[in-house]
Formats: structure tokens, sequence, C-alpha cells
């Protein structure tokens, strides 16, 4: 197994991570599926879905050489966490969001920022030669 396929499974198995972070407690003791129910996080909320949704579809070709999915799921992610950053009310502190995420939002977040690592490994390395 080339180190090619071994960055292209590493990717997509550490979604797995993003997929158990989504329900755990995220940010303010909230879950992903309770971020949807308030009005003022549904936003982020349905964006982790989409995410989540992505982590999935990424699983489910898991045979396949395909490392788009989990470069779209971190830029997502990112995407995600930076609009929160500025959309945060009192951001005062180094952290900013960071320091109102619990363990799942941590989860989430450098899961896939590791999982986009790996995709962007494997679509940089040549196919090994047989």
């Amino acid at each position: 197994m080339g180190a090619k396929r071994i960055f292209s499974m590493l990717s997509k198995l550490l979604l797995i991570l993003v997929i158990i972070g989504f329900f755990m407690p995220v940010c303010c003791s909230l879950t992903g599926p309770d971020l949807i129910k308030h009005d003022d996080t549904a936003f982020y909320g349905w964006m982790l879905v989409a995410a989540v949704v992505l982590s999935v579809a990424s699983l489910v070709m898991i045979g396949s050489n395909n490392t788009f999915l989990p470069l779209i799921e971190g830029v997502l992610v990112i995407a995600t966490m930076l609009i929160a950053q500025t959309r945060l009310k009192n951001n005062i502190g180094f952290g900013g969001i960071m320091d109102y995420l619990d363990t799942g939002g941590y989860m989430i977040f450098f899961a896939s920022l590791a999982a986009m690592i790996c995709a962007i490994a494997a679509m940089v390395l040549k196919p090994d030669r047989k």
C-alpha cells in the first residue's frame, strides 16, 4: 500500500471523529442537533450538518481515491469557525470562538483540519509504481 493510498484512507477515517463530535457537546453545552433548534445558532448547526453529510458521503466511498470530499468538508468547517468568529458579539480575549467550544467542537475542528491536510497530501503525492 502506497503513501498516497494511506493518506487518502487516513483522511476519510479522520472524518469518523467529525461525526462523533457532532453528537457531543459542541458549543455552550449544546450538541449539533441542539444547535439547529435555537434561532441564534441554527446557521452554525446546519453548516455542521452539511459537514457531517459530507463526512458520511466520504466514508461511503471509502474504497475510491476521491480525496475532494474531505477537502471540501475541511474548508466548510473552517469557514464555519471563521464566520462564527466574526459574528461573535463579545470578541474579547485571544482565543475568540475557541474559548466557547466544548469537546465536540474541538474534535470537529481538529479532525477536519487533519483530514484536510491528509487529503492535500494524498493529492500532492504521486502514485507508487509497481
